[in-house]
């Protein structure tokens, strides 16, 4: 085997050198695990931070908009509320005003039974503005940046600086189920290269790409589909695995193959 290494002659690497179906798994479903608690870890801290007082200054001037169109068409009415109460609503996105004897009140939808087909129609015509809509449109855009920030670092940290930093090139959740990145071409251990291509790979099509068609569910959609592909191929690689030529190995098969 050494002697076509040293050659460049390609070898059949398995069955000893791929992971078991079980390991690669548990260590996707590791990865995408750790990525998710992260990410939401990091959304949740930027929400709450001077980031992201433009996001909520276009999200409370929505909430006075629609508000105030249902004021006007009807569609919604004024409900007096306690101080202890306050902080409830605020949590369901509510806003909280004061009259003039300095009572707590919100703006509340009027019950199903009430509405009328002239009520909706106004309503509707209403929220279907310019200026509702260029509202909507800066909070989309300052809320898609702040995911795509809270998930450039989560899969920087993930995907790029993890696997650089340890040579086997292995994400945390391949390090806890003892599996390695290969380069197929090379017969080595992948090398920066690989990784750095493998996270762009996911930081672009895996990412970006689908939250911009579908949110969550676009990434959801593409993980199953990724998932299903691996689990059906003979060496279990994944989508980014054939895109940039390598695949995972049992990290205890790799010393006899190849020593660099």
């Amino acid at each position: 085997m050494e002697e076509k290494i040293k050659q460049n002659i390609p070898i059949d690497i398995e069955p000893n050198s791929k992971p078991m179906l079980i390991k690669r798994i548990l260590s996707y479903l590791a990865d995408v695990s750790i990525t998710f608690v992260l990410f939401f870890c990091l959304n949740l801290l930027a929400i709450n931070t001077p980031i992201a007082n433009n996001l909520n200054k276009y999200k409370e001037e929505m909430i006075l908009y629609s508000d105030k169109a249902k004021l006007e068409t009807g569609y919604g009415d004024i409900k007096y509320i306690e101080e202890n109460e306050v902080k409830s609503y605020q949590d369901q996105n509510y806003y909280v005003y004061k009259d003039d004897a300095d009572k707590n009140y919100i703006v509340q939808n009027i019950d199903k039974n009430q509405l009328t087909p002239e009520i909706i129609e106004a309503y509707t015509n209403k929220m279907s503005e310019q200026k509702f809509r260029d509202l909507k449109f800066s909070y989309d855009l300052h809320s898609f940046t702040l995911v795509a920030l809270s998930f450039l670092i989560t899969e920087t940290l993930l995907f790029l600086v993890v696997p650089l930093i340890n040579k086997k090139r292995s994400t945390i959740g391949q390090m806890l189920c003892g599996v390695e990145l290969f380069a197929i071409k090379r017969m080595s251990c992948a090398r920066w290269y690989h990784v750095l291509f493998r996270f762009m790979y996911i930081l672009i099509v895996e990412t970006l790409l689908p939250y911009l068609a579908s949110g969550m569910i676009g990434i959801l959609c593409y993980m199953v589909i990724s998932f299903i592909i691996t689990i059906l191929n003979k060496k279990y690689r994944t989508i980014r695995d054939f895109i940039s030529g390598t695949m995972l190995i049992e990290s205890k098969s790799y010393s006899p193959i190849v020593k660099e």
